[in-house]
């Protein structure tokens, strides 16, 4: 993606709730490093006293009642920012510094990908290659305002939204990247409420994950995406049917008994009257070998026809970009 131009201001976004005992940390930082415009602590119905804490920080306290879920408080705290920017952060984490928010917002700022993802310390994520099939989730989270009013608002719900943002970011804005920082941790959920509560907390987290990662690629999958996927299926389906034609050109030069009796060996071995191989046999005795010739060049051919189109729509398609 070309670099676009420099965008200006960055707020802060935290999303709490009864976290009365945790967000000094997280504010003792943010509130003293020099690139936010604004701190914004959305109070997401708490009954702790998360407002007393976070009075006595410089910030701007915003408070919802009843709870809502996390998704609906960050909404609430980037709608009142007047910034380009936004940089989200988790209430309950721990070792968050100014460096580690400087290189999760630069990029974003020189416009080098629309959303950067703080990655906390875990040691799965050091395994890069795995990337690609565990959710990037991370809390702490640098990107555009105009990324957050893209996304529609059913993902905007407790923890749909990070599955949101990322799917967003990718087919419909300028990119996603992350990096994985040493030195940061979260309070777990069964840490902060109890082993069981934790527990029941942490299996509606993943569902509400997992719902929004099968809607996004249900109902949001770009058309070009769509459809670069129904070609792959195509050559998937084309290849199998030149291998159906090549066994049945293969069955006809040898003799159609004789191959199948040397394919399936094993199984007449132990069994001398499998239903399917005798089947099979049935088939091949009762067919000529004129018209196996012409069902073999004929797979070969009409599947060999299916995987040339299949392969210059995909090529067609892989040099069509999506409009943001």
């Amino acid at each position: 993606m070309d670099p676009q131009p420099t965008r200006s201001g960055v707020t802060a976004v935290v999303a709490a709730y009864n976290e009365a005992a945790r967000i000094g940390v997280v504010l003792d930082v943010l509130t003293t490093y020099d690139g936010f415009d604004e701190v914004v602590v959305v109070d997401d119905g708490s009954t702790d006293g998360t407002g007393e804490a976070v009075s006595a920080y410089p910030v701007t306290y915003l408070r919802i009642e009843p709870n809502q879920g996390k998704g609906h408080a960050m909404d609430v705290g980037v709608l009142h920012a007047s910034t380009d920017l936004i940089f989200f952060s988790d209430a309950d984490i721990v070792g968050l510094t100014h460096e580690m928010i400087r290189e999760t917002v630069r990029p974003v700022i020189d416009g080098t990908c629309e959303m950067f993802i703080l990655m906390r310390n875990r040691n799965i994520y050091y395994l890069h290659m795995l990337m690609t099939f565990i959710p990037l989730l991370g809390g702490e989270r640098a990107l555009t305002k105009d990324l957050w009013l893209r996304l529609p608002d059913r993902y905007k719900d407790r923890f749909r939204i990070e599955a949101g943002l990322n799917f967003y970011a990718i087919y419909y804005g300028g990119g996603l990247k992350y990096r994985v920082f040493k030195g940061i941790s979260q309070t777990v959920k069964e840490a902060k409420f109890g082993f069981w509560e934790g527990m029941v907390r942490r299996v509606k987290m993943f569902r509400d994950v997992i719902s929004a990662a099968w809607e996004l690629q249900r109902h949001d999958v770009p058309a070009t995406v769509e459809a670069r996927r129904g070609a792959v299926w195509r050559i998937v389906g084309s290849v199998i049917g030149m291998f159906v034609g090549l066994f049945v050109l293969g069955a006809t030069l040898v003799g159609p008994i004789s191959f199948l009796q040397a394919v399936f060996a094993e199984e007449l071995s132990a069994d001398p009257n499998a239903p399917f191989v005798r089947f099979l046999l049935l088939v091949a005795s009762s067919v000529s070998t004129p018209v196996l010739v012409v069902i073999g060049v004929g797979l070969l051919a009409l599947n060999g026809l299916f995987f040339a189109g299949a392969l210059i729509r995909l090529f067609t398609l892989g040099r069509t970009r999506e409009a943001a």
